[in-house]
């Protein structure tokens, strides 16, 4: 089974500084598979400058991830609850759906 570990930075300055030390490459010769995690900005173009055998970057999806949390706040605290009982939120599952948030709470 091969070793993989996760890098997460939320901007590209970050990765970059990272990426620009021996840290990286000394897992990379020691057969870790490293998985890099950054905005979504920067992510393609550091891929392009520093990309190599074992190296993954991934997008942290932030402007998805914002939106979806204003949703769910909005639809939360638009009214208050008719019989004047206090709002619970329960989110269920793993995975939620940035396309259509709606989707998320179809088990709810």
């Amino acid at each position: 089974m091969k070793k993989r570990i996760f890098i997460i930075a939320d901007h590209g300055m970050a990765i970059i500084y990272f990426l620009q030390s021996d840290v990286v490459q000394t897992l990379l010769d020691a057969g870790v598979e490293v998985v890099l995690f950054t905005d979504d900005e920067t992510k393609d173009r550091i891929a392009k400058r520093f990309g190599q055998d074992g190296l993954i970057f991934e997008g942290l999806r932030l402007k998805e991830a914002n939106a979806y949390a204003r949703t769910v706040l909005d639809l939360m605290t638009r009214k208050p609850d008719p019989q004047g009982r206090p709002k619970i939120l329960i989110i269920g599952g793993g995975i939620a759906n940035f396309t259509d948030v709606s989707k998320t709470f179809d088990g709810i």
